[in-house]
This record gives structure tokens, C-alpha cells and sequence, in this order.
């Protein structure tokens, strides 16, 4: 299952630690807490919407294990599957920064935007 690394937390959290950890570099506030597997969070640390999302992949991997994998530009290789077909994916986005160690996405300039964001599961392929 291939998603962006987002796992959007309940409205009591903070807005501004709704979207995971993060980190300040270079006077941005960078989303650092991208994960391969959205089951990684407690269901208690999720909204309602991503709640409902987690059951649904609880229920798909009771049926038989799931490879779960963020995307982001470059990760083309996660398509490699269909090069025998001869078909080429390039992954366009979502755009990563480093800090440090810690691959992140920088947030919206104001914490107040961050809720706003593009649809978190708009990278979603199951």
C-alpha cells in the first residue's frame, strides 16, 4: 500500500503537531514524521477519518500480509512490477527535505494553515 507518510492526529492536538513531529530548520517548521506504515500510530493518535482508514487496512491485512511503503519524487522503483508490461511510473511528489537525518516536508508558513494542507491521502495506492 503506497500513501505519503501523513497520519493526521485528533483536533486536540496542537494544529501544529496534527500532522506528526516536526522539526525548525532554516526558520521553516518541517513535518518530520513520516512513516512507512500508518499502523506504526495507536489508533489513539489518529482522527476520526484516519481511525476509519486504519480499520480498513486492519481489515485488508487480516486477509494476508500488506507491503506498506511511503512514496515521494524519486521513489520510482516502488512501480518496478510493471516494467515487464512496459509500463514506466515516475513518482512526482510529494517533495521531501532533509533535516538533518530526518526526511520531512516543509509545513504551511503559518501553523493555522497546516490543517489545510493538500488531501493527505491524495498519494494514496492501495
Amino acid at each position: 500500500m503506497f500513501h505519503n507518510g501523513l497520519v493526521k492526529r485528533p483536533s486536540s492536538v496542537p494544529e501544529l503537531e496534527q500532522l506528526g513531529p516536526t522539526k525548525q530548520a532554516g526558520g521553516r517548521t518541517i513535518l518530520t514524521g513520516l512513516l512507512d506504515n500508518p499502523l506504526d500510530v495507536p489508533a489513539s493518535s489518529m482522527n476520526k477519518p484516519f481511525k476509519a482508514w486504519r480499520k480498513a487496512l486492519e481489515g485488508w491485512q487480516a486477509a494476508g500480509p500488506i507491503e506498506f511503503r511511503r512514496l515521494a519524487r524519486g521513489t520510482d522503483d516502488a512501480f518496478d512490477f510493471l516494467t515487464e508490461d512496459g509500463i514506466a511510473v515516475e513518482v512526482l511528489g510529494p517533495l521531501e527535505t532533509q533535516v538533518g537525518t530526518y526526511p520531512g516536508w516543509p509545513s504551511s508558513p503559518s501553523p493555522k494553515r497546516v490543517s489545510r494542507l493538500p488531501t493527505l491521502t491524495s498519494s494514496l495506492v492501495p
